[in-house]
């Protein structure tokens, strides 16, 4: 947990255990076809779009059930 605490990271932010939950349980989430573009200049740098320029992949864009996957997902983490 100590390694998330930085400046632009005050939570605990569950997005990379995510993708790996998702990976193994895909029905969990709602997903749809696009391209996606990462913005690399000014205010929203990082911020990750869809576009049509790019391949298209799929994307989580919900989840059916949140307070289940996070209880999952840090009961893993955390053991309990």
């Amino acid at each position: 947990f100590n390694k998330y605490d930085h400046d632009r990271e005050k939570d605990f932010n569950l997005h990379d255990p995510l993708a790996i939950y998702l990976k193994y349980f895909p029905l969990e989430a709602v997903w749809v076809k696009s391209g996606i573009e990462v913005i690399s200049k000014g205010k929203k740098r990082g911020q990750t779009i869809f576009s049509k320029r790019n391949p298209n992949c799929e994307i989580a864009i919900d989840l059916v059930n949140p307070n289940k996957i996070s209880n999952e997902i840090f009961s893993i983490i955390f053991g309990n």
